[in-house]
């Protein structure tokens, strides 16, 4: 009799054992499988179609990405930041989404491509001609926080992105005057209002 009780022991706790396996392994599954952020990737021919329309010609199979790229939109917006002169008569150009939670700035190299100018910015930091140089009206006392030929930062912004670039001043100036200012290569140029010392702002569309 006892022999009877233990073999039905044993046999009811291998019962619930296996129950617990069989409702529980699904759960376990239905867990793992759980959908993750969707992401797609961005294909040569957007970023052939934003550059066009920006102004560069270049063909889809010319567009060889520098490191996988995708979106969290499956049909993203592409702007056109930078294109400069890279090597082997190349072209490398730096792009973005237009609106920045969906994709990181990102770039690529356009084969076979040249340009004369060297390179070319599309978002363009510099105000009008006229401007730059002025004093505005609530510049401080006169002291130089930034002089011509000095290394700095300039902070470009506009309503979705903050870009922070070293600069060269090309000109001595006070706090809220805007003065131009350079890459460290020289090639680009831009125009930035003086914040701090060795600090500009600027902004781009």
């Amino acid at each position: 009799m006892t022999e009877i009780k233990k073999t039905n022991g044993i046999f009811g706790w291998m019962a619930r054992l296996l129950i617990f396996i069989a409702v529980g392994a699904p759960l376990s599954v239905h867990a793992s499988a759980a959908p993750t952020s969707e992401r797609f990737a961005i294909s040569p021919n957007r970023v052939s179609q934003a550059l066009q329309q920006a102004g560069v010609s270049a063909k889809s199979t010319q567009v060889e990405f520098l490191s996988p790229v995708s979106s969290i939109g499956e049909y993203p917006r592409l702007v056109v930041v930078n294109v400069a002169q890279w090597r082997n008569g190349n072209l490398k150009a730096l792009l973005r989404c237009q609106n920045h939670r969906e994709c990181l700035p990102f770039y690529v190299v356009l084969r076979d491509q040249q340009m004369v100018e060297g390179s070319r910015n599309f978002l363009n930091a510099a105000p009008t001609d006229a401007r730059v140089g002025q004093k505005t009206r609530n510049k401080s006392t006169g002291k130089l926080l930034v002089r011509g030929g000095q290394p700095a930062m300039l902070i470009l912004r506009n309503q979705n992105l903050r870009i922070t670039l070293p600069v060269i001043c090309l000109e001595n100036g006070e706090r809220g005057e805007i003065i131009r200012l350079s890459s460290p290569d020289r090639k680009q140029k831009y125009a930035g209002e003086v914040v701090q010392a060795g600090l500009l702002e600027g902004t781009f569309r």
